[in-house]
């Protein structure tokens, strides 16, 4: 642990592990939340369907992947320290929605939880 101006800064390694620590309750909560959905769903006669996603873009309106691009363009790479844990599909907000009308046309597709991923990984 570092200190600067007399307040505690975490290492890096420190950062990384809090952060997988996170995500991993991040993860959790979801699964229980997706849990319940369900639960509640079937106690209403409801069916239900939840699509996930890693990371969503599209139209110029999102804030992550337009700005990792602008740095891969400027700089020919985009820099990760420690090690990534995840993976990391991004999927187009069109294709996104053509899951949903698909997973709504599907009368086989109720009361489940689908990932939705592209072709691609980002490593």
């Amino acid at each position: 642990m570092f200190m600067h101006n007399g307040h505690n800064i975490l290492s890096l390694k420190d950062y990384l592990i809090t952060l997988q620590g996170q995500e991993q309750a991040i993860a959790h909560c979801l699964e229980q939340a997706e849990s319940c959905v369900g639960a509640w769903a079937a106690g209403n006669g409801i069916e239900w369907i939840i699509l996930r996603s890693t990371l969503i873009y599209g139209f110029g309106r999102d804030k992550n992947i337009v700005e990792v691009a602008r740095i891969i363009q400027r700089f020919g790479f985009f820099p990760f320290f420690g090690k990534w844990l995840g993976l990391l599909q991004p999927v187009h907000a069109h294709d996104v929605a053509l899951a949903c009308i698909a997973a709504m046309k599907s009368p086989n597709a109720t009361n489940r939880a689908y990932n939705l991923s592209s072709g691609e990984v980002l490593t």
